[in-house]
């Protein structure tokens, strides 16, 4: 009787130093990261998505009255591309990849550019050349797209990491989010940071809505 109550005390210890090293190894799982380099990188990131939020999610590219009009397309306008710092389909595909994670860029690309089912594609690349494609004419832009997302404007100085959980870091940033209306309220943003081949990414999104308190 006094054997197997020893017996029954090794068992129950022995299964309480492997449930400790079971946690233990669990929370070894996350990464470890250098703050600064972290809060340096969701800068540059968030710069960047500026751009895309409003491309994406915003009011979206601006197209012109007149030049050429495809349906539901009609022609981007070169003025606003310039001021976004691309003029092709192509370009705004480098400026997504260097912005968000590959996952996300997926989902990106199959809700809004050429993999999303038609008549939801944002933005479609017109070709001097239909057949070969090789040289751009211009961007055209879904007209009946729908606005998911307000004017925001990060304000950087807000910065700080929240955690991390296996390899994702999250961080906060305060920002001021605008209604068409022009009312404004400064809301507190969750971003998701991962590490890739070619260096941190946002892996997940980075616009916001103004939101009516009821």
């Amino acid at each position: 009787m006094k054997c197997a109550s020893v017996l029954k005390s090794i068992l129950l210890f022995t299964l309480i130093l492997c449930t400790m090293a079971s946690v233990l190894s669990f929370a070894s799982c996350d990464r470890d990261y250098d703050e600064d380099e972290v809060l340096g990188a969701a800068e540059e990131l968030l710069k960047k998505a500026e751009v895309l939020n409003d491309v994406y999610w915003g009011g979206g590219i601006d197209y012109m009255s007149g030049g050429f009009s495809d349906g539901i397309y009609k022609q981007a306008s070169d003025i606003h591309l310039a001021s976004l710092g691309f003029s092709t389909i192509a370009e705004l595909k480098a400026l997504t990849e260097a912005t968000y994670s590959d996952s996300y860029v997926n989902t990106i690309y199959t809700t809004k550019l050429d993999e999303a089912p038609v008549g939801f594609v944002l933005y479609i690349q017109k070709w001097d050349d239909e057949v070969e494609k090789t040289t751009p004419a211009c961007i055209m832009v879904n007209t009946e797209m729908v606005r998911v997302g307000d004017d925001l404007a990060y304000d950087y100085s807000t910065l700080r990491i929240e955690g991390v959980e296996d390899e994702i870091v999250t961080v906060l940033v305060d920002a001021t989010v605008t209604n068409p209306d022009g009312e404004s309220q400064v809301r507190t943003l969750r971003i998701q940071l991962i590490e890739e081949d070619d260096g941190w990414r946002i892996n997940s999104p980075t616009f916001a809505k103004y939101f009516v308190e009821e």
